[in-house]
């Protein structure tokens, strides 16, 4: 069935209506005319646009949307002056077969995907920033505005007129918005008030959803409802880094729970004796199975206010290679002031790090300044350290706390253009 069309009586342009039925205004996309149909008479032109701006969604586009199937039949220019800067944007209409109304907006590159409701929000909290309540969360006030059409090219199901303005009051819940459109003056009796929910649209949906062959243009800036770079305040960033820090747990804990320590490949009990002329002892061999990791190996004393200075090598036996290292063992304690005090430990450990399996054995040179001593050598495998996990910690609360500021920065530039920018006392 053909569309019905009609002939723009400034221009004569030929105009498609593609909504006819609830059309009630309509602009020439060539000449700039704005008509006004009465009483289902010839239109009527009802002013027009000194200069149109095209739309990057061309007029009769046929596009699916979030589900929907929609056609673009008619779209708007509407701009604000602040402190003498004007703000301009513009809104597409969208129909679909289930009547409901329907507008996507661009400002600055950003897009925003509107309904129109029939439900009126609840207002839970009045005062300086009001806030509505609507379908399980909360939405706080952004801004209010008035802005004006400049411009009209295609169908309206209103009387749109050049230069009309709307009350507009925006309430955010990233990346959804409620938008309270109202038209008359509070003195009027035809004052309307209308509530549309909007919800933020990356560019790449639109240029999809319509086949779109030209490029949008880049974002600019924040838009009201424009999602944070890391989720929903964050949230979802801070999910992944508590979970990430879980699998870190998991992970130490399954390494303790094969601690080495548990199974020790070797142990020997060795005893300093001071007036030995030769104080070189060689352990019996021990064997490391397994692939390159670290040994740590303990030395357990019976040091009673003394210490004792461990020079040692780890030789592999079969190879020759060696590992070079010192550690000393101490432990002193008394009486002082009436306090009992301790210092040191009887027992000290060293740890090697990467080490290949192999068949080793161990060359010792104590010193200390007791005559006689007694300690055992244990040498353990496959360690569990907590350096690994400390340094992981802490790269997740870096990230952490990257992810705060860039939220907090993000959500400060947003707030800037509202009617209630964040300020720092």
């Amino acid at each position: 069935m053909p569309q019905p069309s009609l002939s723009c009586p400034n221009c004569s342009n030929p105009i498609t209506l593609r909504a006819a039925e609830q059309t009630e205004a309509v602009g020439c996309e060539t000449c700039g005319s704005l008509m006004h149909f009465k009483n289902a008479g010839e239109p009527m032109v009802a002013g027009r646009t000194e200069m149109i701006i095209p739309p990057y969604i061309p007029l009769g586009a046929r596009g699916t949307i979030r589900g929907q199937a929609l056609e673009m039949i008619g779209y708007l220019r509407k701009a604000i002056t602040v402190d003498g800067i004007v703000y301009d944007w513009t809104e597409y209409l969208l129909t679909g077969k289930d009547g409901v109304i329907r507008w996507m907006s661009e400002d600055n590159g950003h897009w925003t995907y509107m309904t129109q409701i029939d439900t009126k929000p609840e207002n839970v909290e009045r005062g300086r920033q009001p806030i509505y309540f609507y379908e399980d969360k909360q939405y706080k006030h952004f801004q209010t505005i008035k802005p004006k059409i400049t411009q009209v090219v295609g169908e309206m199901y209103w009387p749109a007129e050049i230069g009309e303005t709307t009350d507009i009051s925006e309430y955010i819940a990233p990346p959804h918005l409620l938008s309270r459109a109202t038209l008359g003056t509070s003195r009027s009796r035809q004052r309307k008030e209308t509530w549309y929910f909007g919800c933020y649209m990356e560019r790449s949906e639109v240029v999809k959803g319509f086949d779109l062959k030209e490029p949008l243009p880049e974002k600019v800036g924040i838009a009201s409802s424009q999602p944070l770079p890391y989720g929903q305040g964050g949230k979802k960033a801070r999910s992944f880094i508590g979970f990430l820090f879980l699998i870190l747990i998991v992970l130490q804990l399954g390494f303790i729970s094969r601690s080495g320590k548990d199974n020790p490949v070797f142990e020997q009990l060795m005893r300093f004796d001071g007036a030995q002329e030769t104080k070189t002892y060689v352990t019996d061999t021990f064997l490391l199975l397994g692939h390159d990791s670290n040994v740590v190996i303990e030395a357990s004393t019976n040091l009673d206010n003394k210490w004792m200075f461990f020079s040692m090598l780890m030789v592999n036996d079969e190879t020759g290679e060696a590992y070079d290292f010192a550690w000393e063992v101490n432990y002193y304690h008394g009486v002082s002031g009436g306090e009992s005090w301790v210092e040191g430990n009887k027992k000290n450990e060293i740890t090697i790090p990467s080490v290949p399996s192999g068949r080793y054995y161990l060359l010792v040179e104590p010193q200390s300044d007791s005559k006689q001593a007694g300690y055992t050598l244990t040498v353990y495998r496959n360690v569990p350290g907590w350096t690994n996990f400390f340094m992981a910690l802490a790269v997740l609360v870096i990230m952490g706390i990257v992810i705060l500021i860039r939220t907090g920065m993000f959500e400060n530039r947003r707030w800037m253009d509202s009617d209630h920018p964040i300020t720092f006392e």
